[in-house]
């Protein structure tokens, strides 16, 4: 039900910054967050800020050490990798980034939540079309960003698609 969610931010600066929560009424570090809460999920998603303006190697290694930092930081919660999501090519916004750019490093994310033995949720099975491409129905009209639909879309497919948890 909580979330904290940043407008264009990278999954290599995210551990960088510190970030007003709004219910707690002051700013607070994303290790501080993470370690003072007992979530029994926590969801990694980060959209395409990254994948046409980082190098391979420092999108992989940070989202790599994101990764193994939130499982330090939350042992008792259980972690999934969202994919990150298409885009709709052939807008200015698009320019440096391509829909097998978004499958390449889906590839790596998905392996990556194998190798630590955590979850990995597809998101694309909602929001691709036929052509590999964001469904145009979801687009806000820059060929990245969503709109309110893709969002409810997004929400109904995370809570319908839960992982397990010893309890369940």
């Amino acid at each position: 039900k909580q979330m904290l969610a940043i407008v264009g931010l990278s999954h290599v600066d995210a551990q960088n910054k510190s970030y007003y929560i709004k219910d707690l009424g002051y700013n607070v570090y994303f290790e501080n967050y993470i370690e003072s809460t007992d979530y029994p999920y926590i969801y990694i998603g980060y959209g395409i800020n990254g994948v046409g303006f980082i190098d391979e190697d420092t999108y992989k290694e940070s989202y790599r050490t994101l990764v193994e930092n939130v499982m330090s930081y939350a042992k008792d919660s259980k972690i999934v990798i969202m994919s990150i999501l298409p885009v709709i090519e052939g807008y200015e916004m698009t320019a440096k980034i391509t829909n097998e750019d978004v499958d390449y490093y889906n590839v790596f994310l998905k392996n990556l939540a194998k190798e630590k033995g955590i979850y990995y949720l597809d998101l694309e099975e909602v929001m691709k079309d036929d052509n590999n491409s964001l469904k145009s129905e979801y687009c806000f009209g820059d060929g990245i960003h969503f709109n309110e639909r893709a969002y409810t879309i997004i929400n109904e497919y995370i809570l319908s698609h839960r992982v397990p948890i010893e309890d369940d």
